[in-house]
């Protein structure tokens, strides 16, 4: 009988003093937040009739201390929550503060799938790496994991400024939450390109006369730079070039190949065509150098030996370039 009267006594107690604090505070053990900062309105059930709409709001914002990193947890005491409430300006009768003497903080976490990431740099890529005419596969160089960020909205996208390489590259990617951006991703990759390039049908050995016959177009795939490489018959003049060096069969033929002679020798006199206001203008001149064409050379104006460069076009003619 003695306990039922003080386990009441204890009851009616508790429920004077809860009437008399201005606000209530219930925290659990365990709480989950989502923002950066642990704070009141996340991790408390606030009661505070009494309190106007302003204070209530000012009592939200409280915050504690960072929250921890997504997927991770902190620990929360109740003397730090407790004192921090006390720096508002309340005094300990002002409210009741129901928590455990240390409580855990889990904080929210969302995954971005590496599918994701993936898809992103293949776009990304395929929009931005201009080869006309290739189809361009992408790899990813490692075996990247999903990537844990915290939970809300977010944005994933390619940074503004990057550094591409062909075959291997790491792309810069970028995520942003509330206007932030707070991770930055390298994300690696290979980058192969299929094209339609002149292979051997044959081993050729080096000083060949180049024919038609000895090449096809064939379909490769190509790692790295597709630079030099022939890619069809027409950038062939068949009647000037030979190999520099023996090219096997199946091989593809790029331009380090190819063994082309000059088109001019010194001395030689040439036919210099210069555009002027639509007016053409034409004139000798004398080699003062060897060339091949679409290389530039200098040569000597006749009459006032006035010398400059000109571009060859011909094995008769050359041209001023105008910058």
């Amino acid at each position: 009988m003695k306990k039922i009267i003080l386990i009441l006594t204890i009851s009616i107690l508790l429920f004077f003093s809860f009437s008399a604090a201005a606000f209530q505070i219930t925290i659990a053990p365990e709480v989950e937040v989502k923002s950066s900062e642990i704070t009141l309105a996340e991790i408390a059930e606030i009661k505070a009739s009494e309190l106007s709409a302003a204070a209530v709001e000012k009592l939200k914002k409280i915050s504690f201390k960072r929250s921890p990193n997504p997927g991770y947890s902190k620990r929360l005491s109740r003397v730090l929550v407790d004192l921090t409430i006390k720096n508002q300006g309340y005094n300990k009768n002002d409210f009741q503060l129901q928590m455990p003497n240390i409580i855990t903080v889990n904080r929210k976490s969302d995954i971005i799938k590496e599918t994701k990431i993936s898809s992103l740099a293949e776009e990304y890529l395929k929009s931005n790496l201009d080869f006309a005419g290739a189809e361009i596969i992408i790899e990813s160089r490692s075996s990247f994991k999903d990537l844990e960020i915290a939970a809300g909205d977010y944005e994933l996208k390619a940074a503004e400024q990057q550094n591409l390489s062909l075959p291997n590259t790491n792309l810069k990617l970028e995520v942003w939450q509330d206007g932030e951006q707070i991770r930055t991703i390298f994300y690696p990759v290979k980058i192969n390109l299929v094209l339609e390039v002149l292979t051997a049908n044959k081993d050729l050995n080096s000083n060949s006369k180049l024919k038609k016959s000895d090449f096809k177009i064939t379909k490769r795939k190509i790692n790295g730079s597709p630079e030099g490489i022939i890619k069809d018959y027409s950038e062939l003049d068949f009647n000037r070039v030979e190999l520099s060096r023996t090219l096997k069969k199946g091989k593809i033929l790029k331009d380090n190949y190819l063994k082309v002679p000059y088109a001019i020798q010194w001395g030689q006199k040439l036919n210099l065509r210069v555009n002027f206001n639509n007016i053409n203008i034409s004139t000798f001149v004398e080699a003062k150098e060897r060339g091949k064409i679409g290389e530039m050379i200098t040569v000597e104006n006749l009459s006032s030996g006035y010398q400059f460069q000109v571009l060859v076009v011909s094995p008769t003619e050359v041209r001023v370039v105008s910058d």
